[in-house]
């Protein structure tokens, strides 16, 4: 064994590529459906090319139905993936429908403010015909109470029901009256009856329909048209037969005339008897036979006849069943295309509910644009009131002046009147005048006390309104207290009626079911009072579905009681509301009497106030007229003149005070105007509430459509991250695709230098099949000389061209052997460089892995040819062994011969194993190939049974394929150079 053979041999175990490794790889339970060869190296060394090529066929076949199924799978692959592109798609009409959405919201809003401002105008233009009407028109009062009348009355006829919900209801009486006439037209003027029986009729025919099918046993038309064709030839061929015998009488008279033959013959017979008996008894025999054979002939035809008139009898009988089947079917066609018609109007009827439900929800957001306006109106209102009041408080202040003003102006009368009394003290009047006086001021003392009891009974007064006030607030917190509770008990109630309305829409949803049923259960009920058992089964069920259809209704009258109940509360609640808003009206008009007589008695409080201190001047000034009345009675003569000035003085004074009363009259009438503006203002803020709570509803609508946009706007934002998402993925996948491209191009230059290694050893191999041809003409030549020599110089001469020639070889050798051991050099550095990127080449692609894969099979075929090569070497070797053997047979002269051929056969062994040690190192290449085949099928398999995890679809795994063929080439060079 040579060097080279040894480091060969050491690499190849190295690599672990032994026949037992190559076994168990192959013995891998996933890869049972692969056709595998048998592990007898020794057989199929004698195995013919046939059953190899056979074998490699079978194992194409595999192949190509496993590339097939992954380019199904792959184009499967990529066609889930264009559903990317519907996506992005939808999400581009998506986007462009909330745009829509939201400038058609901009466009109702700004439609809905313009209609607001227009529905105020509206409604002010209303108010003032109102009050137009109220002022001219007399009857104003009994067209109102005639409407409250009709509106009592639609309440009683209606249960309280909104004239939407009557409407409703008229509209599906209407539809329900239109289903009834198109019923009746469908069905003319059949009664119920009729119609009852057709219904069984129809049934009947529909269990006939299904027993044929049971016969049949699942047969289809056109197998029966078929049978139809055939038996319609049958009989056909039968009419013939029927035309050429007519009838069985016309059989039977031949059958007649036929034994009155015979009679005749046995007559003839009888009288031959006396001639030729030999003649006689042949042509007896003849005639018997053709009896025989035209008796054979009547019995086929008669089996023939009633053979052929059962096979009519059945034929008519399946025409008939055949033709009844094809009524039925074309019946239940007609069935079908009614119930077809009649789903049809139900879509338009469905059609124009959702017409009438976008007509409602328009109305519903003209009424929502409309409680908008209101709702500005009454803003309006309250601003107008706020600005009213304002006013008034202007007016007030103006008032205020006012006062504080007289007030100023009656301290200066005061000071006025001090001075005059001083006036009066100096000038001293006259005593007649100052008892007077004193009379007047006695009268002014007994007014002063009755002012006085006037002011205390007024502080009672005021002492029993406070109480009342507070007794009035109290009762106000307590029904506020109620209100609050009765407002929950009626939210509850609410709630509950909501539910029990569900529960009674199921109820009646499910008694309508229970009566179908009962009606259905009736009928069959009348098809089946024939048959006893099932009766009384019906009959058992049919008493079931009462009671349950007893039970149901009287829960169902029990729900309505309960709903009574709850409309009785609701109406109490709404009675308990009304009696507060009423005692609220009354603790506000308590408060503004209240108020008003609050303010009468701070006026009468200032009135008395000032009264007391001018009584208190008085009785000053009345002591010290009293005092001085003796020193003033000598100047009364002298003053009396000044008096009547002083007298006119008091005219000019009391003439103002009328004026303050006047003033302060008006006063008056402006806080009466100003309570009254109060009384409005509470009217208002009474609406403002009932506004108040239409804007809270208005306002949950609009917190339920801002909470549909948002939702809307967090799918587009999740949409919206989906698609960067995407974006990232594909930015992701192109990098992953540009580096799969570049392994690719990697891959090819490799690929490229391995055919171009490949195409150096094949000329290598050419070389070595020149040399080895060349060196059998040597063989050849060396044969014919020693046949031809004669001499053993001449055969010497010979020997030493051969050496020559054998050395020439050897020099041309040594080279190709170095260029070899460089091209295995090479392709082992090549692997290597393989091996590395089969670890980078996970993103590899499927195409680009199945035309590896059909590359990979070329050089498995190819190498399948170089195993055949081998064995003609080996043939060639064997040729060579049996010519040294007969060359054996040489005298001692021929030594030197013997040396030479052996000479020559050590280098043709030389060359042989060359040869077999190439082979061996494509055998290596090729199994090197498989295993990175098999560990990129694998990684392949793993990214696709990653990507079609989700979708539950994994990949069939690939098996590998068969190597045997390289342990078999191995198995051969060690077998060779055991050989040799």
């Amino acid at each position: 064994m040579s060097g080279y053979q040894r480091t060969y041999q050491s690499s190849f175990t190295s690599q672990r590529y032994t026949s037992e490794s190559i076994q168990k790889e192959l013995n891998v339970p996933g890869y049972e459906t692969r056709v595998r060869y048998k592990n007898d190296f020794g057989k199929r060394q004698n195995q013919e090319l046939d059953i190899a090529c056979f074998l490699m066929a079978v194992e194409v076949e595999r192949l190509v139905r496993e590339n097939t199924q992954l380019k199904q799978e792959i184009q499967n692959f990529i066609d889930s993936g264009l559903d990317r592109v519907n996506y992005e798609i939808q999400i581009r009409d998506l986007m462009e429908k909330l745009k829509n959405q939201t400038s058609e919201v901009n466009s109702y809003s700004e439609e809905r403010e313009r209609l607001v401002i227009i529905i105020r105008e509206l409604e002010d233009e209303i108010r003032r015909l109102e009050e137009q009407l109220r002022d001219y028109d007399p009857n104003w009062r009994k067209s109102q109470r005639d409407l409250e009348l009709q509106l009592q009355l639609q309440n009683k006829l209606f249960g309280g029901k909104a004239p939407e919900e009557i409407s409703r209801e008229l509209e599906e009486l209407r539809k329900k009256a239109k289903i009834l006439d198109d019923l009746q037209k469908k069905i003319g003027a059949k009664a119920p009856d009729e119609l009852l029986k057709e219904l069984e009729n129809l049934k009947k025919k529909a269990q006939q329909f299904d027993d044929i099918n049971k016969k049949l046993n699942g047969k289809n038309f056109s197998d029966l048209e078929k049978e139809l064709e055939k038996l319609r030839q049958k009989a056909d061929k039968f009419d013939e037969i029927s035309k050429q015998f007519q009838n069985p009488s016309d059989i039977q008279k031949e059958l007649d005339q036929l034994k009155k033959k015979a009679a005749e013959l046995d007559k003839m017979k009888s009288q031959l008897n006396n001639q030729n008996p030999d003649q006689l008894l042949k042509n007896l025999d003849e005639n018997k036979r053709q009896l025989q054979s035209k008796d054979k002939e009547i019995g086929d035809l008669k089996r023939l006849l009633s053979e052929l008139q059962q096979n009519q009898g059945s034929q008519d009988d399946q025409i008939r069943f055949l033709q009844q089947k094809i009524d039925e079917l074309e019946e239940k066609v007609v069935g079908l295309a009614q119930e077809l018609s009649r789903y049809k109007m139900l879509l338009k009827g469905k059609e124009d509910e959702l017409n009438k439900l976008s007509m409602m929800l328009r109305d519903n957001e003209t009424r929502l644009a409309q409680m908008n306006n209101e709702l500005q109106r009454s803003k309006n209102d309250l601003q107008r009131a706020q600005g009213d009041f304002q006013k008034a408080q202007g007016d007030l202040r103006k008032a205020q002046t006012d006062l504080s003003k007289s007030q100023q102006e009656n301290q200066n009368l005061k000071q006025q009147t001090d001075d005059l009394k001083r006036q009066n003290q100096e000038l001293a009047l006259e005593n007649n005048n100052l008892q007077q006086d004193l009379e007047n001021q006695t009268q002014n003392l007994g007014q002063l006390d009755e002012i006085k009891d006037q002011l205390n009974e007024l502080q009672d007064e005021k002492n029993q309104l406070n109480d009342k006030v507070s007794d009035l607030q109290n009762n106000l917190k307590e029904k506020q207290r109620l209100f609050d509770q009765k407002q929950k008990e009626l939210e509850d109630a609410l709630k509950r009626v909501k539910d029990l309305e569900a529960k009674l829409l199921e109820m009646d949803h499910y008694i309508d079911t229970l009566e179908d049923d009962l009606q259905k259960f009736e009928k069959d009920n009348q098809q089946l009072n024939r048959e006893a058992g099932q009766k009384q089964l019906a009959d058992r069920e049919l008493e079931r579905l009462r009671g349950l259809l007893d039970q149901m209704k009287n829960q169902y009258d029990q729900q309505q009681k309960e709903l009574g109940k709850l409309k009785n509360n609701l109406d109490q609640m709404r009675d308990l509301q009304d009696e507060l808003a009423q005692a609220k009206s009354e603790l506000d008009r308590a408060n503004s009497v209240i108020a008003q007589q609050q303010d009468e008695l701070a006026q009468k409080e200032n009135e008395i106030s000032q009264l007391v201190r001018e009584v208190q001047n008085l009785e000053e000034s009345n002591n010290q007229l009293q005092d001085q009345n003796n020193n003033l009675q000598q100047t009364l003569q002298e003053q009396q003149a000044v008096t009547n000035g002083n007298q006119e003085e008091l005219t000019k004074l009391r003439r103002i005070a009328e004026d303050y009363k006047e003033k302060i009259r008006q006063l008056e009438l402006k806080f009466n105007e100003y309570s009254n503006m109060e009384e409005r203002l509470k009217q208002s803020d009474h609406r403002i509430a009932v506004l108040m709570t239409e804007i809270e509803r208005l306002n949950s609508l609009v917190k339920q459509i801002t909470s549909e946009t948002e939702d809307w706007k967090q799918k587009h934002s999740r949409i919206e991250l989906a698609l960067l998402e995407y974006r990232q993925i594909e930015k992701t996948n192109r990098d992953a695709v540009n580096k799969n491209q570049q392994f690719i191009n990697e891959i090819e230059r490799l690929k490229k230098l391995l055919e171009a290694k490949h195409i150096e050893l094949l000329q290598t191999i050419e070389r070595c099949d020149l040399l080895e041809s060349q060196q059998q003409t040597l063989m050849n030549q060396v044969q014919d000389a020693l046949k031809k020599a004669d001499t053993g110089d001449n055969i010497l001469l010979q020997y030493l061209l051969i050496a020559a020639e054998n050395e020439r070889l050897t020099g041309i050798l040594q080279p190709i052997q170095e260029k070899f051991n460089q091209l295995t050099t090479q392709v082992k550095e090549m692997t290597v460089k393989y091996t590395e990127l089969q670890n980078k080449t996970l993103g590899i692609d499927l195409d680009e892995y199945e035309r590896l894969k059909k590359l990979i099979i070329e050089y498995e075929n190819r190498i399948a040819m170089l195993s055949l090569e081998i064995q003609r070497l080996k043939a060639k070797t064997n040729i060579i062994d049996r010519n040294n053997g007969s060359q054996g047979n040489f005298g001692s002269n021929d030594n030197i011969n013997i040396q030479y051929n052996s000479t020559m056969f050590q280098s043709n062994e030389d060359l042989s194993r060359k040869i077999t040690d190439l082979l061996c190192l494509i055998a290596m290449m090729s199994a090197e190939l498989d295993v990175l085949r098999s560990n990129n099928e694998k990684q392949v398999q793993q990214q696709i049974v990653n990507q079609y995890r989700q979708n539950n679809d994994v990949v069939n795994v690939q098996t590998i394929q068969s190597v045997e063929t390289t342990s078999g080439f191995s198995y051969q060079r060690i077998s060779s150079n055991r050989k040799y």
